[in-house]
């Protein structure tokens, strides 16, 4: 009971931090000319009232003490490293030299990545919404993330770095799509199998005429390349003895890595019967929509495959993105407020179900570090 008060007390005020900020938000990004191109950068002013909105999130993150699966894991993994007997990704070893240096233990890292996490996630929800649709936003980010920032340690950072990549793919940039799918894939190598989603979605998102049929086409295009992507991936892991190789079976995890599949349901649902109305308002979501039909058939995949759950989360920011649309285009009060309602209390379901019920991610009970 006390880890839930806790974290509710965590997300409650980091919500009312984010909101004041989000509201005041002026243009969160600048950009640094290179070349021919501009890279993207948060405004220093910014970050620092980032950082200061999600502090008490971080510090749940950062003083907690064998919570989380990998936990330990990743200690042992960090110990190794700097005894120079473990090899990690380069982006990541880089992290665990410097983390060293400036911090000398292992709860400096876990302050450092979930520092770098943090901002990744926030600052893409507050690059695109701000006010109370920003609010909600980091709500259903913290019920869907929570769990993996808590335990997939690694693959986090990754993920906070793949959704500015997806901005990437709206805006039909390629160059700069692939240097931060590289740049995740540093971090946790899985995020390369990333690359090859940019070729295969619409690159006219803002076309003004989007034949209906055409979509659907291209999803089931989609849906049979990530499915010869990925496998191709996890059997080639496996074939090479590589680190996933350990996921390559059908009950790895306990055998619920497909109830991801199940719970997800509450989402598809609702996403699929408004499906045609969002793309008429905003052609764009065509890519989310076309993401989420990816995730949906990795899911379906860990059934087989259970390492499939984790490549398909990499695409569970479009759940996000498309439920704010949904509810811009419901315009009767009493509708809108009923469908946030039901999107609020899926958002809590999935939360019980995935972390409490199920028990993934070994989030409870929570432990301080100051009490080992």
């Amino acid at each position: 009971m006390v880890t839930y008060f806790l974290l509710i007390g965590a997300f409650a005020t980091t919500g009312l931090l984010y909101y004041l900020l989000a509201n005041y938000n002026k243009g969160i990004i600048v950009y640094l000319k290179v070349s021919s191109f501009r890279i993207p950068l948060i405004k220093f002013t910014y970050l620092i009232g980032l950082l200061f909105a999600f502090s008490p999130v971080l510090v749940i993150l950062t003083c907690r003490y064998g919570v989380g699966t990998d936990y330990f894991n990743y200690k042992n993994q960090v110990e190794l490293f700097l005894a120079g007997s473990y090899k990690l990704d380069w982006g990541l070893g880089i992290l665990v030299s410097f983390s060293n240096k400036v911090f000398g233990n292992f709860e400096g890292f876990i302050f450092l990545t979930s520092m770098i996490t943090l901002v990744l996630f926030c600052s893409a929800l507050l690059y695109r919404y701000k006010g109370k649709k920003c609010i909600l936003s980091l709500f259903f980010m913290f019920c869907i993330y929570y769990g993996i920032w808590s335990n997939n340690i690694q693959q986090a950072m990754a993920m906070g770095i793949v959704v500015f990549a997806l901005f990437c793919i709206e805006k039909n940039r390629l160059v700069m799509f692939v240097i931060l799918v590289l740049f995740a894939g540093a971090i946790h190598n899985s995020a390369w199998a990333i690359l090859p989603i940019y070729f295969v979605i619409n690159h006219n998102p803002n076309k003004d005429n989007i034949v209906f049929w055409k979509f659907v086409l291209r999803v089931i295009f989609v849906i049979f390349a990530a499915i010869i992507i990925y496998t191709f991936f996890t059997m080639y892991g496996q074939s090479r003895g590589l680190m996933y190789s350990t996921y390559i079976t059908k009950v790895s995890e306990g055998g619920r890595t497909n109830k991801f599949l199940l719970i997800s349901i509450l989402f598809y649902i609702p996403e699929l019967i408004f499906m045609k109305r969002v793309l008429k308002k905003k052609n764009n979501m065509q890519i989310y929509y076309v993401l989420i039909f990816v995730e949906l058939c990795l899911y379906i995949m860990t059934l087989y495959v259970a390492f499939m759950y984790r490549m398909a989360q990499y695409f569970s920011i479009s759940h996000i993105f498309i439920i704010n649309e949904i509810l811009d285009i419901v315009t009767k009060k009493r509708d809108k407020q009923l469908m946030k309602l039901y999107f609020i209390g899926a958002m809590l379901i999935y939360t019980w179900f995935i972390y409490i019920y199920l028990g993934y991610y070994g989030l409870v009970p929570y432990k301080f570090i100051f009490s080992n």
